[in-house]
């Protein structure tokens, strides 16, 4: 992988199976950040953004979802949609995590691995990979996306993608089919973020 690009992965054009229901989905091509936003990262443009020395490569949590918006925005991109998320974790062949189908807490941070709070952002890179070279898509932390609901019961909520830490087997036995829903005018303490590139945006430079 050049240089320039190991900060993001490409996810190529064409279908994938979305969702739990597993529909044939049409996506263009995106980059997608291999990792989530650190902390040390976010606070360079936010320096209101506190968190521990020891957790600086850990992925930075209590943003608001105007402000992960606004930080993508700093680097000429945005949030993932939600299927573009999925994509990203998933690959073409419905798995349900970004390895394959069995769930397995030693190729992330979920409940039964035990930590009970946040990770590094590259602690599992190898065995949690995605497909594209993508890590800690699965567990961890939530992570924001760009689609909110506009009606039903949860209108206005945003969705966010991957479970987190807290979660174990029987909430993520749906995989990275499974979602949650977030008020976006408040932080989370267990909610995340990364970034793609606009809808027909050349690959990063």
């Amino acid at each position: 992988m050049e240089a320039s690009t190991v900060r993001m992965c490409r996810v190529p054009a064409g279908p994938f199976l979305f969702g739990l229901r597993n529909v044939s989905i049409d996506l263009q091509e995106f980059w997608i950040d291999r990792h989530p936003v650190t902390n040390e990262e976010f606070a360079a443009g936010r320096p209101e953004h506190r968190f521990s020395p020891h957790r600086a490569n850990h992925p930075a949590t209590w943003v608001r979802w105007e402000d992960a918006l606004g930080y993508a925005a700093s680097r000429g991109l945005t949030l993932p949609t939600e299927a573009q998320w999925e994509k990203a974790a998933r690959g073409t062949d419905g798995r349900l995590y970004p390895w394959g189908d069995e769930y397995d807490p030693r190729r992330f941070n979920t409940y039964e691995s035990d930590l009970r709070q946040t990770s590094a952002v590259d602690r599992y890179d190898g065995p949690g990979e995605s497909p594209y070279g993508i890590c800690d898509l699965a567990g961890n932390v939530w992570e924001w996306t760009l689609t909110r609901e506009t009606e039903g019961p949860r209108a206005g909520l945003v969705i966010a993608c991957g479970g987190s830490f807290e979660f174990g087997w029987f909430e993520l036995q749906n995989g990275m089919a499974s979602h949650g829903w977030f008020g976006p005018a408040d932080g989370h303490p267990t909610v995340g973020f990364r970034c793609v590139t606009p809808t027909g945006a050349s690959p990063p430079t």
